[in-house]
């Protein structure tokens, strides 16, 4: 199963979501068609009925050929036999999954959803558990069929000790993004040990998922949860990978990041959120998911 670090995410949303996407087979035509809204539904109904069944190849049939499933533990996915072989293996626990939406804007040919998922499993030799986290998926749609572009996940809470962790490469993909403004005010202030500042930089109603925790809801919990976060001052990098305009005013952007303490990394992760464009022209972040790789001992 092929892996590489969280810093190779965006290649495969971008050249899937920027001309890459591949058209999906005509589906029978019916009296009545399902709203997008109703059909996106389905899409998480049939990852969650198939994945809970342990067919592997019919959950990977909802994503596009050259689509990504970034993991919350690190591993990343590239294209859909990736994504196939990765199920494949994962299913050997016999897990179940159940997926939650929660949220969804839908622009025309793309649509974006925020939700929760929660897995039980049984390790072969090891005892029952449970865990989950959040997830965010960006979908297309071609000849009238949704299909799975990409999708990043995390963990709401911290794995266990001994948590298998992929491990990764360290190659990463160039910085195609556009929000170079919003990248450079939101880590000169996370530097500057400002959370009210960088908590500025979403929306009154933002929805967000940083790695390890619950979601917050509106910018008030954002800013608590930047008051809060424990441990020394970090030094954030913030690597803009590519950036999509949907329409509406509203854009997907993605990359990857890194913190540091003292100079020393500490931390890498990877993450997804959909921007919304202000009355200025500037953007802000109104839904996020973030994941990490656990911090290292320094």
């Amino acid at each position: 199963m092929p892996k590489c670090r969280v810093t190779l995410l965006l290649i495969g949303l971008f050249v899937a979501a920027c001309g890459g996407r591949e058209p999906a087979e005509e589906q029978a035509t019916t009296a009545e068609a399902p709203s997008d809204e109703e059909a996106l539904d389905g899409l998480a109904e049939y990852y969650e009925t198939h994945f809970n069944m342990h067919h592997p190849s019919m959950v990977a049939s909802i994503f596009t050929d050259s689509a990504f499933a970034l993991l919350a533990d690190g591993e990343v996915n590239m294209g859909k036999a990736a994504i196939e072989s990765s199920l494949t293996e994962s299913m050997a626990a016999q897990p179940t999954v159940e997926i939650s939406p929660m949220h969804r804007r839908v622009f025309g040919e793309m649509a974006v959803t925020m939700g929760t998922y929660t897995v039980s499993a049984t390790p072969e030799g090891g005892e029952a558990m449970q865990y989950g986290g959040s997830y965010l998926t960006v979908a297309t749609k071609a000849s009238g069929e949704w299909k799975v572009v990409g999708q990043i996940t995390n963990y709401d809470s911290e794995r266990p000790e001994g948590w298998a962790w992929d491990e990764g490469m360290d190659e990463a993909p160039p910085e195609d993004g556009t929000m170079g403004d919003l990248v450079a005010e939101y880590t000169r202030h996370w530097n500057l040990n400002h959370p009210a500042m960088v908590a500025d930089f979403y929306t009154d109603d933002a929805i967000v998922a940083f790695s390890n925790s619950a979601m917050a809801h509106g910018k008030a919990e954002v800013a608590a949860f930047l008051e809060a976060r424990p441990g020394p001052p970090t030094t954030l990098t913030v690597h803009d990978v590519g950036t999509e305009t949907l329409g509406e005013g509203y854009a997907i952007d993605g990359g990857w990041y890194e913190l540091a303490v003292d100079g020393a990394r500490v931390q890498t992760g990877a993450y997804l959120n959909l921007l919304q464009q202000q009355a200025d022209g500037s953007w802000k972040i109104q839904w996020g998911v973030t994941n990490a790789q656990p911090p290292q001992e320094m």
